[in-house]
């Protein structure tokens, strides 16, 4: 997506300066991490310990809408406002909440 690192999922979700930009403004207020990890896997790992459901409810959510946008930029696209990014995560949360009630 950035076109500055191996494009693993860690680093389309996580490492990447547009992602960093995205968790930095995301609900989860995670500022840029630069500690080392080897893969997605152990992210996810060290998030389940750190994070309530709730939270974890929406990293996965972001990184849905994050793994789409890298979708999109392969495919043709351009790549969107983070601050858009972190508000269609928050969008399609609120929808999923309403329409349970």
């Amino acid at each position: 997506m950035c076109k500055q690192g191996d494009e693993s999922v860690l680093h389309v979700l996580w490492e990447c300066g547009v992602a960093q930009d995205v968790w930095v403004g995301s609900k989860l207020c995670m500022q840029k991490c630069t500690t080392f990890r080897t893969d997605f896997v152990t992210l996810v790992k060290d998030l389940m310990e750190r994070l309530q459901v709730e939270d974890l409810e929406y990293f996965f959510v972001q990184c849905w809408v994050l793994w789409n946008q890298r979708n999109s930029v392969v495919h043709g696209g351009c790549i969107q406002d983070p601050s858009r990014l972190v508000q269609r995560a928050k969008d399609f949360i609120q929808e999923f909440c309403d329409a349970q009630t």
